[in-house]
């Protein structure tokens, strides 16, 4: 009967425990609209949200298991509903966790009724459920939520094995348990370091401390089964994630791991606020809940906000005395001691904790995982759920003999915590998410179904604006994530997102169809969605000159979504073989030719290996003051290009997704730690930004002392020789110093000086059978100045008679220079194949061209490209000037460009004929999102290049003959696809494969075998028992 009334007890509890959960959402769920608020926001259907996990499912591996509960509710209650139920079964399991465990753990300390240890567990719980930050995580981040409660029921099933003894039928359905909660608790990775390790590696240490080194050891190996088997059947995840740390990705790419970051996520970590449980970076206004609660004009939230707190302290003094034996206080102990650790964790704002904290955050491989202090208050709030049901049981333990005063105070600690997060009663969080339940969109619905039923897995589809300013819109990403099945490409390149931009402000449409068509996209999606936001008018001024520019290719419109079709765009997958090298790599060079591939500028060509180069970090983002951490592809607190832009500079450049340091503050220094492998001679490379607003930097090794002068008319990263170095095994510094100006460093190489030549000769011999051409936009490229004065470079073209820059949309990149007759451009060139070569230049007007010893008249009545006859160059420097010989003639684009002796009077639109292409592919097919299989016929060495979002991780695997014979690695190309330099000839069958699915299928497969071993025993043992 006792335990009838016990089940009884519990069932009615857990059902409350539901009711609640369900008030989280209920004005959510009755309401048909949906829901796209912070991270809680989906594709239009479950399939399409469960596909886009699939297609990344060496990350997601943990939440699959839970999407068959998705895919089920969905069958029953459609797609809308369902994610919106979803949240709340995430949200019920959580609180029912957390409610198991605190049942058990009460058990561990007090020796009392069950009902008395089942009402407490209830009111702790009520703690976890009803407080701002799983309020705030259950809407932004639900895993974390899931992740944090699993935790704790992982340490709940760690307890009882350590402390009891198990059959081996027990035993296997424990290892059973634990390991689904170590699934459960990966469903965030993160939470692993802020949660599960934290409460399993204090609760460790203080049970040696308790209970003997010795002792405990040998109790803990007695189960090392249950370590060894879970870590088995989780390798399907764990694979992935050992297989990223030792390819050295141990960071998130979208944001900067700087003081500033930690600086901004911690602003409102203080003891007080952290007490609230109200101390996210982002706190009031419309971000965030209004929690105030006022009575009289007196806002009693914030009394109320500490008093759960005080209530859960309060238990410790009270139940120390209470409990007799060594085992309950370890438990006291062991949550006294994580209730610390977790405040101090969380508390980011004290001094010292402070300075640790930023210490751990910046310094460590897996510090970035602690950079949110407020994500690491959940730990709080678990131990205070149970320091708040230990009170209770404490209430009702010593009040029992008075009949109103137990029943008065457990009332008051029941409503404490309904006032404490009081926003999650209302349904809708006090009216926060009312702005954010929208309309189901029916648009974007059709404008799915259309790009279903008219594209294909050959081609690209792209949203735009691109996915990095989907914040600025209604549906966020939603169109991104509801296309996961189709091939979506996603400009998450902010450099690359920026030359469109300008592109379309100089209305410019040959330059944005030529890149569009270069990353394959036959379907570009315009958006009108835009809600109101402070880059509105900018935002609208692009939709607007998009919809002007591509008026003549609209396929289909529907209301807040256009879609244009671009005309025989590049396919996913292709084999080029020529290659355009330029002064510098710019991306409108890049994608000048349509047969062309950019591999790289033909200085990159002669930059070293990634073994030799040196990164240089700063650990700041803040250049007026010191060096700061910057790269071209944006991101959080690590974007350069705005700065670009706010000295008035322009750069299309790459680095190389190396990152770079950069700033304008003067005498600041940087020091950059090197380790030289063995003594040697080394040469010794820079890749460092010369432009207008440089001026001059320092840079020093060992006791030598180097200056460059960084100012510049063009603009460009260049590398540099600083000379040769005899450096001693070990450990080594360089240290940057910025004397004054503007500067930006990239990259230094440190290569030995045999394997530097070694290389050069290599690159010579690549270049032997290839088509070189080197192009010079005029405006951009070219040095400017007045031939009555030397070759001395000035800012801006500022002296009487420089060539001038001119708009005209008709020219290559919307800009061109218009000489006055004392004008003059020159650069310099460095052949590094001998041969013959011919100049064309795109001009208007009369102009006398001369190289070396050569000197051309060329011209043209209109702006046209016009040849020079063919000549001979040998290897070395040459010096490249033009100069005008009529009035005011212009000069757009110059293409210096080697020929065969066979055909010397070749144009570049004989070099772009697909006569002859030393590459053929006869056909591919996508097996999955992470798996491409190319059948290549090749003549030479050829560039294959596959439009999907580079990812260092991408690899192309060569097979003739049914054996693999080389492994390539990917390269960016145009800044944000893969290319792959394939140097074998012949029929090749090419595997493009995504690394972390191999980590991902060889982990799998170790799961399910031991997941079919365990089952097997399980079964085994069963049938033996059922003999006897």
């Amino acid at each position: 009967m006792r335990v009838r009334k016990e089940i009884i007890l519990n069932v009615v509890l857990i059902s409350t425990i539901f009711v609640l959960t369900f008030v989280y959402f209920y004005k959510g769920i009755i309401s048909n609209r949906i829901l796209i608020y912070g991270d809680y926001r989906y594709a239009l259907t479950v399939w399409q949200h469960i596909r886009y996990h699939l297609d990344n499912v060496y990350i997601h591996a943990p939440k699959i298991p839970f999407f068959t509960i998705l895919f089920l509710l969905s069958i029953f209650f459609g797609d809308v509903l369902a994610e919106k139920i979803f949240a709340v079964f995430i949200l019920l399991i959580s609180a029912v966790l957390v409610y198991f465990s605190n049942k058990y753990f009460l058990k561990k300390i007090f020796n009392e009724s069950p009902w008395k240890i089942l009402i407490s567990a209830f009111i702790g719980t009520l703690i976890f459920l009803y407080n701002p930050w799983t309020i705030n995580k259950i809407y932004h981040h639900y895993w974390l939520v899931l992740s944090l409660a699993s935790s704790y029921a992982l340490l709940l099933e760690i307890d009882k094995s350590i402390s009891g003894n198990s059959s081996n039928r027990s035993v296997y359905l424990k290892i059973l348990i634990i390991s689904g909660l170590v699934v459960t608790s990966a469903t965030q990775v993160q939470s692993l370091f802020i949660f599960f390790l934290p409460l399993v590696i204090s609760y460790l240490m203080l049970y040696m401390c308790l209970f003997g080194f010795r002792a405990s050891i040998k109790k803990i190996g007695c189960y090392k089964w249950l370590v060894l088997l879970p870590i088995l059947l989780n390798l399907f995840w764990i694979a992935v994630y050992v297989g990223a740390l030792f390819s050295g990705i141990t960071k998130p790419s979208n944001y900067a791991m700087v003081y500033e970051n930690v600086e901004q996520l911690s602003r409102r970590a203080t003891i007080l606020r952290v007490f609230q449980a109200a101390s996210g970076w982002i706190w009031g206004g419309v971000s965030t809940p209004n929690f105030d609660l006022k009575i009289f004009n007196v806002n009693i939230w914030n009394l109320f906000s500490i008093i759960p707190l005080i209530l859960g302290i309060s238990a410790l003094p009270m139940t120390n005395r209470e409990t007799k034996t060594r085992v309950q206080k370890f438990y006291i102990s062991y949550f006294s001691l994580l209730f610390i650790f977790s405040v101090l964790l969380s508390a980011a704002r004290t001094a010292v904790v402070g300075i640790a904290y930023k210490w751990i955050t910046i310094n460590t491989p897996f510090g970035w995982v602690f950079r949110d202090p407020y994500k690491n208050l959940g730990l709080m709030i678990i131990t205070l759920s149970l320091l708040y049901s230990v009170l209770a049981v404490y209430i009702l333990k010593k009040c029992g003999k008075y009949k109103i005063l137990p029943f008065i105070l457990i009332l008051f600690l029941t409503f404490t915590p309904l006032i404490w997060g009081w926003p999650a009663l209302t349904g809708h969080l006090n009216g926060h998410l009312a702005p954010y339940l929208v309309k189901y969109p029916k648009d974007l619905e059709e404008t799915i179904k259309y790009l279903k039923t008219y594209s294909d897995y050959r081609h690209n589809i792209l949203w735009y604006p691109p996915k990095i300013e989907s914040v600025y819109f209604i549906y966020r990403d939603v169109p991104q994530l509801s296309t996961s099945s189709l091939n979506v490409i996603t400009l998450a390149n902010e450099e690359l997102t920026k030359y469109i931009e300008d592109n379309l402000k100089k209305s410019d449409r040959t330059n944005v169809l030529t890149l569009l068509k270069k990353l394959g996209v036959k379907y570009l999606i315009l958006r009108h969605d835009l809600n109101e936001n402070n880059q509105k008018k900018r935002l609208l001024s692009d939709i607007q000159s998009l919809q002007n520019l591509f008026e003549g290719y609209k396929k289909a419109n529907f209301r807040n979504f256009t879609i244009y079709e671009i005309k025989n765009p590049n396919q996913v997958i292709e084999a080029h073989s020529s290659f355009a090298y330029g002064i510098s790599s710019r991306l409108n060079k890049n994608c000048m030719f349509n047969n062309s591939v950019q591999y790289a500028c033909f200085e990159d060509l002669l930059s070293p290996f990634d073994d030799y180069l040196i990164r240089v970090k700063s650990k700041h983002y803040n250049p007026g003051r010191r060096w700061s951490v910057g790269t071209f592809a944006g991101g959080w607190l690590k974007n350069f290009v705005p700065y670009l832009e706010k000295f008035g500079l322009e750069n299309w450049q790459s680095d190389y997704n190396k990152g770079l340091v950069f700033t304008w503050a003067k005498d600041t220094a940087l020091k950059i730690p090197f380790n030289v492998k063995k003594t040697d001679t080394h040469k010794l490379f820079i890749r460092y930004f010369k432009n207008q607003k440089g001026r001059s930097l320092k840079i020093k090794i060992d006791n030598r002392i180097i200056t460059l002068n960084t100012k510049n008319q063009l603009n460009k990263f260049v590398w540099q020789d600083l000379g040769i170095f005899k450096l001693k095994k070990g450990r080594h510094k360089i240290i940057l110093e910025n004397i004054d100006g503007f500067n930006a460093i990239n990259l230094f190489a440190l290569i030995p000086e045999e394997e530097y030549n070694k290389a050069k000769q290599g690159v010579e011999r690549l270049l032997q059978n290839k088509t070189i051409i080197y192009l010079f936009e005029a405006e951009s490229d070219l040095y400017r100045g007045n031939i009555k004065v030397p070759d001395v470079i000035f800012e801006n073209g500022c002296l009487l008679g420089t060539p001038k820059i001119v708009n005209n949309p008709d020219l290559s990149n919307g800009e061109a220079l218009e000489f006055n007759a004392d004008g003059k451009a020159w650069q310099s060139v460095d052949i590094i194949k001998e041969g013959y070569y011919r100049i064309g230049a795109r001009l208007k007007g009369k102009f006398e061209i001369k190289i070396g010893d050569y000197i051309f008249d060329i011209h043209s009545p209109g702006l046209d490209l016009k040849y020079t006859p063919p000549f001979y160059l040998r290897k070395g420097k040459y010096y490249l000037q033009i100069l005008p010989k009529g009035y005011k003639p212009i000069l757009d684009t110059v293409y210096l460009y080697s020929v065969s002796d066979k055909n010397l009077e070749a144009t570049l639109e004989d070099i772009f004929k697909t006569k002859d292409s030393p590459a053929k592919v006869k056909n591919y097919k996508k097996i999955n999102p992470t798996l491409w299989k190319v059948k290549v016929n090749a003549k030479r060495p050829f560039m294959l290049s596959f439009a999907e979002a580079y990812d260092p991780l991408w690899e192309a695997r060569i097979y003739k003959n049914g054996k693999k014979i080389e492994k390539v690695k990917s390269i960016p190309l145009y800044s944000v696809i893969n290319g792959f330099w394939i140097d074998q000839t012949g029929d090749l069958e090419i595997v493009i494969r995504y690394k972390p699915q191999d980590w991902f299928e060889i982990g799998l497969v170790i799961s399910a075998l031991t997941f079919i071993g365990c089952m097997g025993y399980l079964f085994y043992d069963w049938r033996k028992n059922k003999k006897k």
